[in-house]
């Protein structure tokens, strides 16, 4: 979820229920791949179409971002343009099992460097 992690809490913080239903699927479908072997194309086409479906629920009460007005909820509907522009890139995890579903190891990497 790369950049888009921290605003997803955000949104679940706004008591947005699409995006704790997200949160809880990606976070499931993380234990899920770290138990089993990369998904099939099937499997990862299912994947995909309920990812996208999350991102729908999401989508009724946030329309696209362009004639939003500036605050939270433009935040939220810039939030799931990102979310559906980059699905393939969100959903790496499933298929690549180097991918992690956050940049958090990397991050913190970083961050011991340059306190070093």
């Amino acid at each position: 979820m790369r950049g888009s992690g921290n605003d997803l809490f955000v949104a679940e913080e706004q008591h947005e229920a699409w995006a704790a239903r997200l949160s809880r699927w990606l976070v499931g479908a993380c234990r899920r791949r770290q138990r089993c072997a990369p998904l099939s194309e099937r499997l990862f086409k299912r994947a995909l179409a309920r990812y996208h479906a999350l991102l729908r629920l999401g989508r009724r009460l946030r329309p696209y971002s362009q004639g939003t007005p500036s605050g939270p909820a433009r935040k939220i509907a810039r939030l799931l343009d990102r979310l559906h522009d980059f699905d393939l890139c969100v959903l790496a995890f499933l298929c690549a099992p180097d991918v992690p579903l956050t940049s958090n190891p990397a991050e913190q990497d970083i961050r011991i460097s340059k306190v070093r």
